[in-house]
């Protein structure tokens, strides 16, 4: 549909394309040849070297606010108690997070990893931000934002993984 056609001016006037245009063909050969490199070679590259930093880094700021989470909520409220409670919902809240997988991966499915990931990065923002809150009550709010954060650091990881670095081959086979 890119043909141009000669009107009676001598003007060219350019057909509207009926089907969109595809990647560049390199853009495609580098993918495939990326999945059908060696682990030693795919270890190497800077899409898995990106991929590496973002989740250590993500999931670093994740364990230690999990790690640390009572002695915060303690220090928010400076009772046990309260702090205890705290922990207990957040213990609750973060498995149940689960149930938003199948949006995440719709997620994924629509907008693509791009998408994906700046959804991590802003769930992870919004609940850095409101654990830097002095009140222990705001911190109702930052447990779905850490619990939905982890569920999705995850299932972006992964998929980027498998669509990334496995080729349709080895992904047909370990079905």
């Amino acid at each position: 549909a890119d043909k141009a056609d000669k009107v009676e001016g001598g003007e060219e006037q350019q057909e509207p394309a009926l089907v969109p245009k595809a990647e560049p063909k390199e853009v495609v050969e580098a993918a495939l040849k990326e999945s059908e490199m060696s682990l030693a070679k795919q270890l190497r590259t800077p899409a898995f070297v990106c991929m590496l930093l973002f989740f250590c880094l993500h999931f670093f700021r994740y364990i230690w606010l999990l790690g640390t989470l009572l002695e915060q909520f303690e220090a928010k409220d400076g009772t046990v108690e309260a702090a205890r409670t705290y922990t207990q919902i957040t213990g609750w809240a973060l498995p149940l997070a689960a149930i938003g997988q199948p949006f995440i991966g719709l997620l994924l499915d629509k907008h693509g990893f791009f998408k994906g990931f700046s959804f991590v990065v802003g769930c992870g923002m919004a609940y850095s931000a409101l654990v830097l809150g002095a009140s222990l009550p705001l911190q109702i709010l930052m447990i779905p934002f850490m619990a939905v954060f982890r569920v999705a650091l995850f299932s972006c990881m992964f998929g980027f993984v498998a669509s990334t670095f496995v080729s349709t081959s080895q992904q047909l086979h370990s079905a």
